[in-house]
């Protein structure tokens, strides 16, 4: 009878540390899959504020680089004011590059305007 006993008793705490083994790992699978989730989505709003972020940076130098054309027009315009035709030349051909750039225009922002 005693041996019996023990083998019930040894059937008992293997099934029972093999339980709480099962439900340890479950318990840890679920963690890790809940920290890799959250992991995930902080690496997505992460893409997302550094690509508007590059928007408005590429934004600004596109308006940077405009000023900086406008500026050399005007320089070159002001440089031959004194002479009618080659202000005019200088006009037309200060036109005509707008012309070829197109009318690329900012959508409009609608709201407080904020």
């Amino acid at each position: 009878m005693n041996a019996t006993w023990a083998a019930l008793i040894a059937a008992g705490a293997a099934v029972m540390a093999s339980a709480t083994t099962g439900w340890f790992t479950t318990f840890a699978a679920r963690t890790q899959a809940r920290a890799t989730q959250e992991t995930q989505l902080a690496q997505l709003q992460h893409a997302r504020v550094e690509a508007r972020h590059q928007q408005r940076r590429q934004a600004y130098a596109d308006f940077v680089k405009a000023v900086g054309i406008l500026n050399t027009k005007l320089a070159d315009l002001a440089s031959v004011a004194g002479s009618d035709t080659a202000f005019d030349a200088t006009l037309r051909e200060a036109r005509s590059e707008r012309a070829s750039l197109g009318t690329r225009r900012l959508p409009r922002r609608t709201g407080s305007g904020r």
